[in-house]
């Protein structure tokens, strides 16, 4: 083998080492793990078990239930399987909902560090009749906040047919997402509520240890030798 093709190949070799792709990982919220989270108005996912997330090590979270007006009283998180994670107000033991006088409940999720947040799947969340359910979203990065965002369940997804689960695709580095119910009519229909069943993730953000930038640079450096001495030859051909 010619001796710049092999420098090459090792090259490529050691930035693909030091640069490896980003890991999905789903947080499943209907795990039992997650029954925890049950009662309490903020939630750590340090509290879990272990103090990590199952098939999410790399990630940390913190939840928190919200209501709009805060006057109407103090929140708690609730978790059923299945279904995942909801709210409760006055009893109810539902989902994040506008139900019985409970204002607009919202479920706030925090990241310990900036996270690509891949997609989100609710549940709970049906075409009643062709009336379809809906909920909104939006992203923190930074200090920055974006819109609130309408997510629609799927047509045909009744009660009889699932569980009522959606995925949607978010796609956005973040640092916390909020979930609210809708408070009017929408699509023709007003009893709208929703639990959140999990996250796909993948931590973002991160910066590469000393070693992994001195390879990082080796790697850059043999390629730089090898297009150098491709242009010497070049010159005295």
């Amino acid at each position: 083998m010619n001796k710049n093709v092999f420098i090459a190949i090792v090259a490529a070799f050691l930035v693909a080492l030091v640069v490896p792709g980003a890991q999905a990982a789903y947080i499943d919220f209907e795990d039992s793990a997650w029954s925890a989270a049950a009662g309490n108005q903020s939630f750590s996912s340090t509290s879990l078990t272990g103090g990590t997330i199952p098939g999410a090590p790399g990630v940390s979270l913190v939840l928190d239930a919200l209501v709009d007006p805060a006057s109407l009283g103090d929140p708690v998180l609730t978790w059923q399987n299945p279904d995942g994670i909801g709210i409760d107000l006055l009893g109810d033991n539902d989902e994040i909902d506008t139900e019985l006088n409970e204002g607009v409940e919202t479920l706030s999720v925090t990241f310990g560090q900036t996270t690509t947040l891949t997609s989100f799947t609710v549940s709970d969340l049906f075409d009643e009749n062709s009336a379809l359910e809906v909920g909104w979203y939006r992203t923190r990065t930074g200090t920055v906040w974006s819109d609130w965002v309408l997510f629609t369940a799927t047509a045909g997804n009744t009660q009889a047919a699932s569980n009522g689960y959606s995925t949607v695709a978010v796609g956005l580095d973040v640092d916390q997402i909020n979930f609210k119910a809708d408070s009017g009519i929408t699509n023709g229909y007003t009893d709208n509520d929703f639990s959140l069943a999990g996250l796909t993730t993948s931590a973002g953000g991160e910066t590469p240890e000393p070693g992994t930038m001195l390879l990082f640079g080796s790697a850059a450096g043999l390629i730089g030798f090898v297009r150098r001495r491709k242009a010497n030859k070049a010159k005295r051909q």
